[in-house]
């Protein structure tokens, strides 16, 4: 995880983020993933993950985020024994970015009947299957990216048409570099940041200059990723007034983990 640098660097409150956590939208625009990941990091610093456990997380991206310093607040909107409530909020030069809410569960341990258990069906992989990343050929070569977190994470796709866009894909998903420097990346930190991920994996392209971007994120899941790999199963679908629905199922290698919904809408294609 050194060789590559981490998406953030840590000054206090305040994270400065790397070339690694820009945004195919354009280089001076930081990836909603990396966005999240960031927000993952800050969630599981404000709870105690031995008792408790992410069951969903909403994050509502007001303007795109700057690669600039970001300061990070925290608030606690309710703290009980068996639910805790976080907000979390992202403010550049004075001006709140992203607002996130955070529920968490206390784990209570228990026999669940088989019909009761969520399934342990999942898509072909991850092994046995090669791995790219998103500048290696087969997976984006007519399609002129901008450096960033696109560019790190690394790919096992079963389905993917990034260059077409069609609105589908099936891909195994792993971060191989820090999300924040000096930290090992957990869990709860790459599930957060791969829950954006969706609109991304099957991203459907209008027309030659209009893709699709999503608004938030509303992730619930099961239970804890187990494991580096996180599959996505995604499909993107618009209606004529320019706003869809980005629906992802995601899985890791013991099976369904959890659901993601992204609001999305048509919006001009980055282009250097």
């Amino acid at each position: 995880m050194d060789t590559i640098e981490a998406l953030f660097e840590q000054d206090g409150d305040y994270f400065i983020p790397s070339e690694n956590a820009s945004s195919p939208w354009g280089p001076t625009l930081l990836h909603g993933a990396a966005t999240s990941g960031l927000i993952g990091y800050v969630v599981e610093q404000a709870t105690d993950t031995d008792k408790m456990q992410l069951a969903r997380l909403t994050i509502d991206l007001f303007r795109p985020v700057p690669r600039e310093r970001l300061k990070v607040t925290t608030r606690t909107l309710r703290q009980g024994r068996k639910i805790q409530v976080l907000e979390i909020s992202l403010i550049c030069a004075e001006v709140e970015v992203v607002r996130a809410i955070a529920v968490l569960l206390i784990k209570q341990p228990l026999e669940v009947p088989e019909n009761g258990k969520p399934s342990t069906n999942k898509p072909e992989g991850p092994e046995g299957i090669q791995t790219r990343t998103f500048r290696s050929e087969g997976i984006a070569d007519n399609v002129k990216l901008p450096p960033g977190f696109h560019n790190v994470m690394e790919a096992r796709p079963l389905r993917l048409d990034v260059e077409y866009g069609s609105g589908n894909g099936t891909v195994w998903l792993r971060i191989p570099n820090r999300i924040i420097a000096g930290v090992d990346n957990t869990p709860l930190m790459v599930i957060a940041a791969i829950s954006d991920l969706g609109n991304g994996m099957s991203q459907l392209r209008i027309n030659d200059d209009t893709g699709i971007i999503n608004a938030d994120i509303s992730m619930h899941l099961y239970r804890e990723l187990q494991g580096e790999w996180v599959g996505l199963d995604a499909q993107t679908r618009v209606d004529v007034s320019g706003v869809g629905i980005v629906e992802t199922r995601l899985y890791d290698e013991t099976g369904l983990l959890g659901f993601v919904n992204q609001a999305c809408l048509a919006s001009p294609v980055y282009k250097p």
